[in-house]
């Protein structure tokens, strides 16, 4: 077994209030993805909307408060990065932590 190696964890999050609604919101109109996403739900057919929202209704997703409190436990001295449209990414250094 190596004895170092790199996690990254990507992935959706719930919003947690008006403020981040707001910020993510005004972030995805600097950085281009409000954009691509509008583009991306024109492109979409009915179906494929339906098929989305019914996937996504029994799905439960980490707030950022949630997302640092378990990488503080389970993952230490990882660097946790927050992203538009309710994403993160976590990324972990076997090496890093084992110092």
């Amino acid at each position: 077994m190596k004895s170092d190696g790199v996690l990254v964890i990507h992935d959706i999050r719930s919003p947690s209030g008006v403020v981040d609604w707001l910020v993510a919101g005004l972030a995805a109109l600097f950085n281009g993805d409000a954009v691509w996403w509008v583009r991306q739900r024109f492109r979409e057919g009915r179906a494929l909307r339906e098929a989305w929202r019914e996937h996504g209704s029994r799905e439960r997703y980490l707030t950022m408060a949630e997302v640092h409190v378990l990488c503080a436990t389970a993952l230490p001295r990882s660097r946790v990065h927050w992203h538009p449209l309710w994403r993160y990414t976590v990324v972990w250094t076997k090496n890093a932590a084992a110092a």
